[in-house]
């Protein structure tokens, strides 16, 4: 708090914290970054964020930039990075965040009766139709919630999902272009 204080007396265009919240305990880290979003929204100053830990990006990031080896190799927005991660290194990140632990003899089971799917909701951008249970009824599929969560990024909130979709091939490819059209980020789970 104090190196923040003694920054902020300079008043500066732009903070730069590296990495402000390693070592810390819970507690603290909740104050920091509480700190740090209020400094942001009533000064309107610009914080330039050093991380590794991915809990404080979705906390208080808008835009990500991801580096490797000195480069930068993928930038965008939190939540296009968080759903649709292009770079190995970002996708290794984000996957390490949002995996489900489902025992592999399970999801063989599944895979031999229809199509595993990820889903991806963004809650600011969803349309009030509820799209996964209407698939049972537009389409011979039959939706199986295996795993799921909510992470709230700092302007949205994203609901992730392990889905089974049991049917025919025909149907379930149907249900995921339905599924894609409704704003639902959709990817098959290999």
């Amino acid at each position: 708090r104090v190196a923040i204080a003694r920054a902020l007396a300079h008043e500066p265009e732009i903070l730069l914290s590296d990495e402000a919240t390693s070592a810390l305990d819970p507690e603290t880290t909740e104050a920091i970054l509480s700190l740090l979003l209020k400094i942001n929204k009533e000064l309107g100053l610009t914080i330039f964020l050093i991380t590794h830990e991915l809990n404080v990006v979705q906390r208080i990031c808008d835009r990500i930039a991801v580096m490797e080896n000195g480069y930068v190799v993928e930038q965008g927005t939190v939540v296009s990075l968080f759903t649709n991660p292009k770079h190995p290194t970002t996708k290794r990140f984000v996957e390490s965040e949002n995996a489900f632990t489902i025992p592999s003899e399970i999801m063989a089971s599944y895979r031999s009766t229809g199509k595993l799917v990820s889903l991806h909701f963004v809650g600011n951008e969803l349309s009030e139709e509820p799209a996964l249970a209407l698939v049972s009824r537009k389409f011979n599929v039959l939706p199986s919630i295996l795993a799921g969560g909510i992470e709230q990024l700092k302007n949205h909130t994203l609901g992730k999902l392990l889905v089974h979709l049991r049917g025919e091939k025909e149907e379930y490819e149907q249900a995921i272009t339905y599924l894609t059209n409704q704003g639902v980020i959709v990817e098959e789970v290999n």
